[in-house]
């Protein structure tokens, strides 16, 4: 997604702009902050970015963003959900803004949650699959076979286009279906969207706030996001929960001995492997059950250790294997199967840090 915003300080803009690319790199967010900082805005909470300019190529509609306040963790969060959008949930969002008249950020964000339930007719070529589409709208995307094969889609675009009244906007005609903008954001916490996080995990205040945290994040983010629940940092906090995305790993983690960081550290780290080696570590962390977040880096860093067998009933046995949900694993290296979870020093460590397997 293509998504440039220039801000500035509405109250000072004599400190002149920023330009910042949306959804922001990870590893540009901290700059981020700097520069809004120099312009005296980029509050955790406070709506203080004033929005001088928006360009995207897909979404166009963001420019009645243009003179408005928002928090730039916010618009973030906007983009990473507009990037997910595929054809035709693109021009449903912008369709459903005019028929809306949506202009503020908070409610953006909630129409990307209910914009799907809109009909947007951008030619009227093939009336039958006008109705197959309006008919697969009309119930969440997804039909049974049997009902896609037998159903009159000619009679459903006919009730459509003669019982129904379409609004003309620049990217078609809409037809509301009678779509409701929940608030699902209200401000405060935004709503849960794993994005490309692998962990969600629940924390707690001693005054009994709860936050969930979609790890990783850029560390300086955490305590944003924190306070954006009510949660200051570093006021007291408990871990109550981790639950892991990839291949429904199993957490055996101590989490009373964690701190958040330990865990946002640690989901960077798996984070950083491809699909297969994900499915790969969860079988290892079913052999190994680590009880500290330290234990599952050294997996990660020693899985090259391990070979993984995807067959669920391979007869094949080995002292230090096991059969998983996720397929049978066994120890290959040479150290013994519990020193994997040690810690060693840099003059210890003689494990094979190579390309894994």
């Amino acid at each position: 997604m293509n998504l440039q915003a220039t801000i500035k300080n509405g109250r000072h803009p004599e400190y002149g702009v920023v330009s910042i690319p949306f959804p922001i790199p990870k590893n540009e967010y901290d700059h981020v902050l700097e520069l809004l900082k120099s312009l005296e805005i980029g509050d955790a909470v406070e709506q203080d970015c004033c929005v001088e300019k928006i360009r995207s190529d897909f979404f166009p509609i963001l420019k009645r963003l243009e003179t408005s306040y928002v928090n730039v963790d916010e618009l973030d969060y906007l983009a990473k959900r507009l990037e997910s959008f595929w054809d035709p949930e693109d021009v449903q969002f912008q369709g459903a803004a005019i028929i809306k008249g949506i202009s503020k950020i908070q409610d953006f964000i909630n129409l990307t949650f209910c914009c799907q339930e809109v009909t947007v007719i951008r030619n009227f070529y093939g009336i039958e699959d006008i109705g197959r589409n309006h008919y697969l709208i009309k119930n969440g995307g997804a039909i049974s076979v049997e009902e896609y094969e037998t159903h009159d889609f000619l009679k459903e675009a006919q009730n459509l286009l003669v019982n129904e009244v379409g609004k003309v906007t620049p990217y078609g005609v809409v037809y509301e279906n009678g779509m409701e903008l929940v608030q699902l954001y209200e401000g405060g916490s935004l709503p849960e969207y794993l994005y490309d996080g692998i962990a969600q995990v629940e924390v707690s205040s001693n005054e009994g706030k709860d936050v969930r945290l979609f790890l990783p994040m850029v560390d300086s983010r955490i305590p944003r996001e924190l306070l954006r629940g009510g949660i200051e940092y570093p006021a007291g906090i408990t871990i109550q929960q981790i639950n892991w995305g990839p291949k429904k790993m199993e957490n055996f983690l101590d989490i009373k001995q964690e701190t958040i960081y330990d865990i946002n550290h640690m989901c960077n780290m798996v984070h950083s492997l491809n699909a297969i080696h994900l499915e790969k570590l969860a079988a290892v962390n079913s052999l190994l059950r680590p009880a500290h977040s330290w234990q599952v880096e050294q997996m990660v860093k020693n899985l090259n250790q391990f070979e993984y067998v995807r067959i669920p009933n391979l007869e094949k046995k080995q002292e230090e294997g096991k059969f998983t949900e996720h397929g049978y694993v066994f120890y290959k290296g040479d150290e013994g199967l519990k020193r994997v979870l040690e810690k060693h020093n840099q003059e210890q460590a003689d494990f094979q840090m190579g390309g894994m397997k």
